[in-house]
């Protein structure tokens, strides 16, 4: 690390728990300054265990970047920042500077933004140093009833691999395999990630949000955090349609039993997260 970010503002988990519903409205915000990549993947490679931005990831997210982003009609300055910015993201990710420079022209009343929800999965040590990156640093975290969530995330998770997302099609023992594996378990454990993010950066700089709750009123929600942020509430209307919605499944009985069983329990964790940290819980 070569530089120091005056704001960073890091939302952090879980999957399929609202985050990209979220970013879709806060982008929209001028005092937050998002990367043309929304999950940057890099504090838990860094900071963590997950390695997940190999060269062939980055190339293949560039491709993706360079159909969705360049193929439309901007303004050349437009044009100039985002091959910039595609360059510095192919570099390699140990480059000193590199998670810095995904922010490259953000102001100074800014806060950089970085919706990446692995960042639940850093260890405390690893968090202790994340909180040394900025000036400030303020953290949300999304979380949602564990049945529900790890059974859209498991659909999700199937579709992006290119395989089957027909959840009902997999053998029962393939179906908890997956469940199980580190690929979907570890993202339900709210108790675990919200203890860590609160002794690593306070009460103070941590709040909580329920997904069901900012969906049912995403105006308190995103009131909520920029009266947390100190800036000034969102001008822009806000959208009351789902994004990123994964494939349409089912919860057959079969099924249920199985993320019942596994995901159940989680649901008590996250009755203790609310009696906790009642008062930094937002939505």
């Amino acid at each position: 690390m070569t530089k120091r970010l005056r704001r960073l503002y890091l939302n952090a988990g879980q999957m399929k728990a609202g985050t990209t519903y979220l970013f879709g409205i806060l982008k929209k915000h001028r005092q937050i300054f998002f990367s043309p990549e929304k999950e940057l993947n890099y504090l838990s490679q860094r900071y963590g265990s997950v390695r997940i931005l190999s060269d062939f990831v980055r190339k293949r997210k560039a491709q993706k970047f360079a159909l969705n982003e360049l193929s439309s009609d901007r303004a050349i300055y437009r044009y100039q920042y985002l091959l910039q910015w595609a360059a510095d993201y192919l570099r390699p990710v140990n480059t000193p500077g590199w998670y810095e420079d995904m922010f490259k022209g953000i102001r100074d009343d800014q806060w950089a933004a970085d919706f990446s929800n692995l960042t639940c999965t850093i260890p405390p040590q690893g968090l202790e140093e994340v909180g040394r990156l900025a000036g400030d640093l303020r953290v949300t975290y999304c979380f949602r009833d564990p049945v529900a969530r790890a059974f859209s995330h498991a659909k999700f998770h199937l579709k992006f691999g290119g395989q089957d997302s027909d959840l009902s099609a997999l053998p029962t023992d393939a179906l908890r395999a997956l469940l199980l594996s580190p690929n979907i378990l570890p993202q339900s454990q709210t108790e675990e990630h919200v203890d860590r993010l609160v002794a690593a950066f306070g009460p103070g700089r941590v709040r909580l949000i329920q997904c069901e709750d900012m969906w049912a009123d995403p105006q308190k929600t995103v009131d909520a955090i920029c009266a947390f942020l100190d800036i000034p509430p969102l001008e822009s209307e806000i959208p009351l349609d789902p994004v990123n919605v994964g494939p349409r499944a089912e919860m057959t009985p079969e099924l249920a039993a199985v993320f019942e069983e596994i995901f159940a329990p989680y649901r008590q964790a996250m009755v203790r997260v609310r009696e906790k940290y009642g008062d930094l819980v937002i939505s």
